[in-house]
């Protein structure tokens, strides 16, 4: 038996009371916080004999405060929202304690532990988890000790079985087509009273259109399989049936799409399985406050170059084959003498030779999960991180033979592949559409699960059917939201001094609608929540904020675009400075195709508009005046870069278990409440 992986072990937990909270509405005044008491004379009275239970709970608060010394206390939340997928109750506040706990760690103190209870504030009553993290030395020099609040705003269930599969590739397809217009026109947005041009890549429309042809692709494999399923099991009578002399050359090009996919996904689990972090900074404590990480290693860069070349010839597999299918299906029907000169796609080796590279992918799958569990279950076993590297390399020479193979034996053919691979096993038609269905059963399952939670909450520009949905989704972020905000103390003083609010993927985009919503209901009110002042952090990871304000964005025939200036009236964020003192810090990866860094949320700097140039029509100083005042007044969001989120496609999930994160967020919470 081997030693137990210590990161498996979280050690214990506190389970507090239930605790009851008043709240405040929004048009109620808060009183001012009182001033902190007196310290406590030298000689304490005896206190009672306490519980158990009480006197646990005591210690946990207090743990990390110096024995005789003079404290006060601080009391933070964190709201947290977790983004598209399958998300299981309770999963988002475990990954956000741990985070913060490990971050604790890393800063030299021991691990919290965390305390878990249930409370109600006002009519709501939600599940948190309780932690106190190490005291911060005030001005006058007392230690002002942290306890933080963690909750979360679970919706999932909401959105699940809602979303059908032509939902999505509407969504997608009118996303795409929007982005190449709104590209077109000199993509705009109405901020801050402006309406603000901005900088878009020249490789902008590229990178659209080979995401609708990915998506015609799709379209087309999926097509194909139903129609050969049909074909097959109706004997040539069903209306979708496929030709016996098409037949062929579709099952060749489905065994070398199946191939390239199936060695592909090897190559991405392998790479998640040797994640290989970069290298720990000199001090935790400034690669939290500066967010800038050493570079990945050479094993970890070549690990994402590997994988984005992968990804690269893959989506070239897709594209290609789903021509050659749909070109073959219409010369069966239509064009009769246009075949493609292909010599290879009838020959009969080559179905063999991709199966077999199906084979040795999977047999190094099991090889890298095995070495994988190794790894963690055993304290010393570096030897297993070099045999992934090992996998790995051959994952990706595995993908490089298949394609090489398929083209060489397309527009080659020779009887060499053949005289190798002679099992008849090997070159059965019952290996190759299983696998293509499989995969676009993959495929379709993880559109729907992921791509359909934002299909169902972004806002599109046409009348849907997600509205109530939607709405739902809104209601459940902001009654928890607003709980955390308006919960008040025993003393009738606001239960936290400070609130920080997080958002992961489409959890940031509901984070920040949620956030907005509150502070427009707290200006409509005359302030008297504080909603602004209570903000200390507003906090974003793999987040599509941009690529929705791109996609999506309303851009009108008329000169004044009044759509899109009156969707800008529910987003305080982007309508002063004023409205968001606080920091906004977004962590991003460039593996991760899903989020960015964010730039449509801010003014741009006078370094990417200058105002003469932006006033050069209207010759107006006051224009010139005003553009330059809000270039001076700019907060601009804090784009943090992820380097350990390495492996394309799967990096949206990665930011979980890195470190910039919650360092980052920590490091914001042990901060004094201004």
């Amino acid at each position: 038996m081997g030693q137990q992986d210590p990161r498996k072990l979280r050690g214990t937990y506190q389970l507090g009371k239930p605790a009851a909270h008043g709240a405040y509405s929004f048009a109620q005044a808060r009183l001012p916080t009182p001033p902190p008491p007196p310290p406590p004379p030298q000689m304490a009275p005896e206190e009672p004999p306490a519980t158990e239970a009480i006197a646990a709970e005591k210690r946990t608060l207090a743990a990390f405060v110096p024995a005789g010394a003079v404290t006060e206390k601080e009391v933070k939340a964190v709201w947290i929202v977790h983004g598209m997928g399958q998300q299981m109750p309770f999963e988002t506040l475990d990954q956000l304690a741990n985070g913060l706990m490990d971050a604790c760690e890393r800063d030299g103190h021991s691990r919290p532990v965390a305390m878990v209870r249930e409370a109600k504030i006002g009519e709501q009553v939600l599940q948190r988890v309780e932690l106190s993290l190490p005291p911060y030395v005030s001005a006058d020099g007392k230690n002002v000790e942290i306890e933080v609040h963690l909750y979360e705003a679970y919706w999932a269930p909401v959105t699940e079985g809602v979303v059908k599969l032509r939902d999505v590739m509407s969504f997608l397809w009118n996303g795409a087509t929007r982005g190449v217009i709104n590209w077109l026109r000199h993509f705009q947005r109405a901020m801050f009273k402006e309406m603000v041009p901005f900088r878009l890549k020249v490789t902008t429309p590229l990178y659209i259109t080979t995401a609708l042809l990915v998506l015609l692709a799709l379209m087309v494999i999926n097509a194909v399989v139903l129609a050969s399923g049909a074909g097959k099991i109706f004997d040539g009578n069903s209306l979708f049936s496929i030709p016996a002399a098409a037949f062929g050359s579709l099952t060749t090009l489905a065994s070398i799409i199946s191939a390239v996919a199936i060695t592909f996904g090897v190559v991405l689990f392998l790479a998640v399985q040797g994640r290989s972090v970069p290298p720990k900074a000199a001090s935790s404590k400034e690669n939290a406050a500066s967010g800038v990480q050493q570079k990945p290693s050479f094993w970890a860069a070549s690990l994402r170059n590997l994988s984005w070349v992968a990804f690269a010839g893959a989506v070239a597999t897709i594209i290609l084959g789903a021509l050659g299918m749909a070109w073959i299906l219409a010369e069966s029907q239509y064009l009769s003498g246009h075949t493609i000169w292909l010599p290879g796609l009838n020959m009969p080796g080559i179905q063999p030779f991709l199966n077999a590279c199906v084979l040795v992918g999977m047999l190094l799958a099991f090889a890298g999960k095995a070495a994988a569990s190794w790894r963690h279950n055993h304290a010393n076993a570096a030897e297993q991180q070099h045999l992934l590297c090992v996998l790995f390399y051959a994952a990706i020479l595995l993908f490089i033979i298949a394609c090489a193979g398929s083209v060489w034996l397309l527009l080659a053919p020779t009887n060499f592949i053949t005289n190798i691979f002679q099992a008849k096993w090997l070159s059965s038609a019952i290996w190759i559409w299983p696998f293509l269905a499989l995969i676009t059963y993959v495929v379709r399952d993880l559109m729907i699960e992921y791509v359909g939670d934002v299909a169902a909450y972004v806002t599109p520009n046409k009348l849907d059917t997600f509205s109530e949905v939607r709405a739902k989704i809104k209601d459940i972020a902001y009654q928890s939201a607003s709980a955390v905000f308006l919960a008040r103390a025993e003393n009738d003083t606001p239960l936290y001094t400070k609130v920080a609010v997080v958002g992961h993927s489409l959890g940031s985009v509901i984070a920040y609608d949620t956030l907005n919503r509150l502070i427009n209901e707290d200006l409509l009110t005359g302030q008297g929540a504080g909603i602004i002042e209570q903000t200390e952090l507003l906090m974003t990871f793999g987040s599509p904020l941009d690529k929705i304000a791109f996609f999506f964005t309303a851009i009108g025939k008329n000169v004044r675009h009044i759509r899109e200036q009156l969707a800008s009236v529910v987003q305080p964020l982007i309508q002063d400075y004023s409205y968001r003192p606080f920091k906004w810090i977004n962590v991003f990866s460039r593996n991760d195709i899903v989020c960015g860094s964010l730039e449509f949320y801010d003014f741009p700097s006078a370094q990417e508009l200058d105002p003469h140039r932006f006033c050069a029509n209207d010759d107006d100083p006051a224009c010139v005046q005003r553009i330059t005042n809000l270039q001076a007044s700019r907060n601009p969001v804090e784009n943090v870069r992820d380097e350990e989120a390495l492996t394309p496609l799967v990096a949206h999930v990665q930011y979980w278990t890195d470190k910039i994160l919650w360092d980052r967020l920590y490091a914001n919470l042990r901060e004094p409440a201004v």
